[in-house]
């Protein structure tokens, strides 16, 4: 799931610190993606890069690379199929001429 930067400035992350703190606050300076941690999710680590996102986190980006990996799987899984459909075709069925 991608957020919107709209409402990403505002959220804290973590919530169950020690100390029950409520979570730390948004930091400009990193990528503003949540990240899970053990049991909460954190602020990502990696520096801002790309507007509010590292390059890693950017939504523009994670969607171009989503885009290639599926059409990369939709030839795969054609050519798989069309190499099936075409044993099976031409089979030799038992008692035919």
């Amino acid at each position: 799931m991608m957020y919107k930067p709209k409402d990403l400035p505002l959220k804290k992350y973590g919530g169950y610190g020690v100390g029950g703190s409520g979570g730390q606050p948004y930091d400009p300076a990193y990528c503003a993606y949540p990240v899970w941690g053990i049991t909460t999710t954190h602020q990502c680590g990696r520096k801002a890069t790309v507007g509010i996102f590292c390059k890693q986190h950017d939504p523009v980006a994670w969607q171009a690379r989503r885009d290639a990996r599926d059409a990369k799987w939709q030839a795969e899984t054609e050519g798989r199929t069309r190499s099936t459909l075409s044993k099976w075709r031409l089979r030799k069925l038992p008692g035919a001429n």
